[in-house]
């Protein structure tokens, strides 16, 4: 039985959690790229760089989570600089990618930000900094991080190999303006 005023709420890979309110649903992702070079030769097909499966199954969670606490649009913003943005533009500014992708009509503002002048974009640094260095815990506050509710999510070499069927077909056929490989995807050579 759930109280008044509370949701049960899937996280993205299973777990579950009563929440008060709807807010912000942390969630940092990580694909260790030893693990991506593996699957990337073994699966081709696989995106050709890292930052395109992270933003990817990012903006799958934003998605799963606005529609649970039942948000009538989005507002997605990233760093400067990083090329994050450019994987959801493209899938913003396609006709295909947003016909298959219907929630991506209710976006309301992508855009790069300054991370000096935006706060949650340094919040957003600060956990996926804990996140890598969840072993490494040096200082009281860090500790602390780590005992909040959120969830860290690593797309290993297991994962990279069982894409959901179909979906790199899909995404493929929508013909997305190729983006410069990442340097780290690079290494595959």
């Amino acid at each position: 039985m759930v109280a008044p005023g509370k949701i049960i709420i899937p996280g993205p890979y299973g777990y579950r959690q009563n929440v008060a309110k709807s807010g912000l649903f942390i969630t940092t992702l990580t694909v260790p790229l030893r693990d991506y070079r593996r699957a990337r030769r073994i699966n081709p097909k696989l995106p050709n760089s890292v930052t395109e499966i992270c933003t990817t199954e990012s903006l799958g969670f934003c998605f799963k989570w606005g529609k649970l606490i039942g948000a009538d649009l989005y507002e997605l913003y990233f760093d400067q600089g990083e090329p994050f943005y450019g994987h959801v533009r493209d899938r913003h500014d396609k006709k295909k990618a947003k016909k298959e992708i219907p929630l991506m009509s209710k976006v309301a503002a992508l855009a790069e930000v300054n991370m000096r002048v935006y706060p949650a974009m340094q919040v957003a640094d600060l956990f996926a900094w804990c996140a890598n260095h969840i072993d490494d815990v040096r200082r009281n506050w860090h500790t602390r991080l780590n005992r909040l509710d959120w969830h860290s999510l690593v797309l290993d070499y297991r994962r990279l190999l069982n894409p959901i069927p179909g979906a790199l077909e899909r995404t493929a056929a929508w013909k997305l303006p190729l983006r410069r490989i990442d340097r780290t995807s690079s290494l595959l050579d």
